[in-house]
């Protein structure tokens, strides 16, 4: 990752969202001249655990939070972020599985909050596993209108080498 990879665009976009909306302009542009202001007078640079949270591709909404396919990305997300040293026995077993059966069967998570409750997935809804299709390459998820995923995040969310697995 080089230097000023900060991304301040979508707090812009959250914060726009609770302002009045003759507001919301004017409160966007503040925030990115802000930005540019921090990279210009910094070279800051994320973690590899802060990158992993800038780029997580969706912004889920806390009732679909416990759900299996999202925990299962966030221990990807700290195996990436922190290495396997910063993972417990457990979730590591947990996470090698999931990954055995995201190849083994093909497949791929997708995320969209209007998905119904589905057994042995999520309770509460919202995530679903699909057969994976040329489209979603070597990605760990299937893009959507939900997904936001970035050029870094191609790489970040991509099923890894299994020698790399926990």
């Amino acid at each position: 990752m080089g230097a000023n990879k900060m991304d301040l665009s979508r707090f812009a976009e959250v914060a726009a969202a609770n302002v009045a909306p003759e507001h919301r302009e004017a409160l966007k542009a503040s925030v990115l001249d802000f930005e540019a202001w921090i990279k210009e007078k910094t070279r800051y640079e994320p973690t590899p655990a802060e990158a992993v949270v800038i780029h997580y591709p969706w912004d889920v909404a806390a009732q679909f939070a416990a759900a299996e396919p999202n925990q299962r990305m966030l221990d990807h997300a700290r195996l990436l972020g922190h290495g396997d040293e910063g993972l417990t026995g457990e979730v590591k077993k947990r996470l090698s599985a999931w990954y055995l059966r995201l190849r083994d069967d093909n497949l791929v998570i997708e995320y969209n909050p209007h998905f119904p409750p589905e057994p042995g997935v999520s309770d509460t809804g919202g995530w679903a596993y699909r057969h994976r299709e040329e489209q979603d390459a070597d990605l760990l998820i299937r893009k959507n209108g939900w997904t936001r995923l970035t050029e870094e995040g191609q790489t970040i969310w991509a099923l890894p080498d299994e020698d790399l697995w926990p």
